[in-house]
């Protein structure tokens, strides 16, 4: 089976991870609304999906490599599956919040074996547009939840659309039986012992990228989750919030790829990384200004903006760690990157819910955005430093 086949099966789980994540966030008014639930509540089973990565991360990278990656990510699917069905038939604040937990362990431990899954294929001067390719099928599933989700929940009912998740988990479960296979021998399954220690170096590098990459993360949690209140509150209908919120996320979807293959072809990945953040954190800043103008070119300008810029980032923030170990030692230290990775992101969509009540206004999570984005600024500065000689590596890779 080609390798490219092969990307584009992991690009669909990262695609489903991001159509059931939005779920939630999609359907928040129509589920507050007949559960009685506020602000902070729906935060809360927003941040639900990521919170199992802070348990399962690392023994999901172990569990990869001692048994394979596949089997692994298979049995995790039928969790998201599960987890999917569960809030399609959630009476209560608990049942919901029991699914979304059943979903997100699934999901986690997909995503963390299909980034190291992707790292296996694609090496050296690919492996920025490979990871663009899995990480920009994320927001693409984003687009799809916010395009689809809640004008046809008032056709058919919230339940009906928390089904719809589980439905193309199954058919993502399926496509990955069919088509991946392991690259080689050296990487089938081995007993943990074979797998080594990570030295204390990559300890330090995994903990500072991943906490970065987790506040980045969290950015894009928090505005994916608060934009349509924003816009809603200002008077833009939902047809027109949604029409502007998909179409920018589906844009971002080709920017991550974009971004890498910029990195790739200019030889600056450090450049493309810190340059596209700091512009994100400037234009989700101004976002506030341009939904209070009214002016539906402003916020539709404002909202593409934020989708090119945040994507553009991205496969270099993932890339780093994934060459930053070696690859017998990567199921285990992309676990410990995702363990900081989902705190972060269990915890910003609940903080943005939280700023939200205490503030009266969907402003405030949109301005914690460009705050987080500042700090993961400072983070990869500090990878930077701590890792002079993985940069050195990295600079000789984009230029071979």
């Amino acid at each position: 089976m080609s390798r490219w086949a092969i990307l584009a099966v992991l690009a669909l789980i990262r695609l489903s991870f991001g159509y059931q994540f939005e779920s939630m966030a999609a359907l928040a008014p129509a589920v507050s609304r007949e559960l009685g639930l506020g602000a902070a509540e729906v935060g809360t089973l927003i941040g639900l999906y990521w919170a199992p990565g802070v348990l399962i991360a690392l023994p999901g990278g172990w569990l990869g490599r001692r048994f394979g990656e596949k089997p692994v990510v298979l049995a995790a699917g039928v969790l998201t599956v599960l987890g999917g069905v569960a809030c399609g038939f959630a009476t209560s604040y608990a049942a919901l919040a029991a699914g979304r937990l059943v979903a997100g362990l699934g999901g986690i431990v997909m995503n963390v074996l299909t980034v190291k899954m992707t790292a296996d294929w694609f090496t050296g001067r690919e492996i920025g547009f490979a990871m663009g390719a899995v990480f920009g099928s994320f927001p693409l599933g984003i687009a799809l939840g916010l395009a689809l989700q809640a004008p046809l929940a008032l056709a058919t009912g919230w339940p009906a659309l928390m089904l719809s998740t589980a439905a193309l988990a199954l058919a993502v479960l399926v496509a990955l039986a069919l088509v991946y296979r392991a690259p080689g021998e050296a990487h089938a399954p081995q007993p943990a012992a074979a797998a080594g220690a990570i030295g204390r170096r990559e300890i330090v590098l995994m903990t500072v990228s991943g906490i970065g990459l987790a506040l980045y993360n969290g950015s894009f949690l928090v505005y994916v989750s608060y934009s349509p209140a924003l816009l809603l509150a200002q008077g833009i209908g939902v047809a027109a919030t949604s029409a502007i919120l998909a179409a920018a996320s589906a844009v971002s979807t080709f920017c991550v790829p974009l971004g890498g293959h910029l990195a790739d072809r200019t030889r600056r990945p450090w450049a493309v990384l810190f340059g596209a953040t700091l512009a994100f954190c400037v234009a989700i800043a101004l976002l506030p200004a341009a939904a209070a103008s009214g002016s539906l070119t402003a916020v539709a300008s404002g909202a593409i903006a934020i989708g090119v810029l945040g994507a553009i980032p991205v496969s270099t923030m993932v890339a780093l760690p994934s060459q930053a170990v070696p690859a017998e030692k990567r199921a285990i230290a992309l676990g410990l990157f995702y363990t900081w990775f989902y705190l972060g992101a269990a915890l910003c969509p609940a903080l943005g819910g939280w700023l939200y009540e205490l503030s009266g206004t969907p402003a405030a999570p949109i301005y914690l955005n460009a705050a987080l984005g500042v700090a993961t600024l400072a983070l990869y500065a500090l990878f930077a430093r701590l890792g002079r000689d993985l940069s050195r590596d990295l600079s000789r890779d984009y230029s071979r």
